[in-house]
């Protein structure tokens, strides 16, 4: 019984099938059935093509306005200057300088921050370790950028294009970190520090919604000394100050985005 209703269905559909595929031939020797399948392959066709072109066209949109944002952007541009004399106090470097951004762009740039920060460099840490301290130091600045955001009394200073703003910064180099790094600088120098200068300024503009930053890094000497060769003028006598006008800064080193 089972094997005989088997057949039956097989029969059934073997029947079904039959009868699609004839009528399937039939419609394809109709002319309308012919255009209407044609159309249908023109119209996925020309879909996927502009589908395609779009994206394309997407994409190209996308870097033109990156290209127009990188053109009409601000761009901010740092000189730094010994604003006070290089001090040793009770085992400290107290140290002041003037941060002078200049908007070199072409729109206006609100300065949330312009900061600096003293270090003190020993042995390979000169290649790539003040760089990589400047860019921590930036990164670091984001929180602070995120807290002072939605209060416009602390917003900042807007610098219009071509035009510069100073801001003064102190900074001071604990004991801790002068002790990590000296060494004997000889007769002439005693004991004695590499000190380098690390900063961040951050902004603004309207057309960004993001914070974006200029980081810097800056090589320190002192020219009190004659007789000191050119080489030996970044290190710094422990515990003997310099005077602001006898203070030399080099820049090394810049990023910008």
């Amino acid at each position: 019984m089972d094997n005989t209703k088997t057949e039956n269905d097989e029969s059934h559909n073997n029947q079904t099938k039959n009868n699609f595929l004839k009528k399937l031939k039939s419609s394809f020797k109709k002319p309308k059935f012919l255009i209407e399948v044609l159309a249908l392959i023109g119209l996925v066709g020309y879909t996927a093509i502009s589908a395609f072109q779009w994206g394309a066209m997407k994409g190209q949109l996308e870097q033109m306005k990156r290209q127009l944002e990188m053109a009409d952007r601000p761009w901010i541009k740092d000189t730094v200057t010994p604003a006070y004399d290089f001090t040793f106090d009770k085992g400290a470097i107290s140290w002041s300088v003037n941060i002078r951004v200049e908007n070199v762009g072409h729109s206006v740039a609100t300065i949330r921050f312009a900061e600096a920060r003293l270090i003190a460099v020993h042995g390979a840490d000169i290649i790539d370790g003040p760089r990589q301290q400047a860019k921590e130091f930036c990164d670091n600045l984001s929180d602070r950028y995120e807290r002072v955001d939605s209060y416009p009394s602390v917003w900042g200073t807007a610098v219009f294009p071509g035009d510069p703003a100073n801001f003064p910064y102190s900074t001071i180099l604990w004991q801790s970190g002068i002790n990590n790094a000296t060494f004997d600088g000889g007769a002439d120098l005693g004991k004695s520090v590499m000190p380098m200068l690390i900063g961040c300024i951050k902004y603004h503009y309207p057309t960004s919604d993001k914070p974006h930053k200029t980081w810097f890094v800056y090589f320190i000497s002192h020219s009190d000394n004659p007789a000191l060769s050119e080489s030996s003028r970044i290190f710094f006598s422990i515990g003997k100050t310099v005077p602001k006008g006898q203070i030399v800064l080099t820049k090394s080193g810049q990023f910008a985005d």
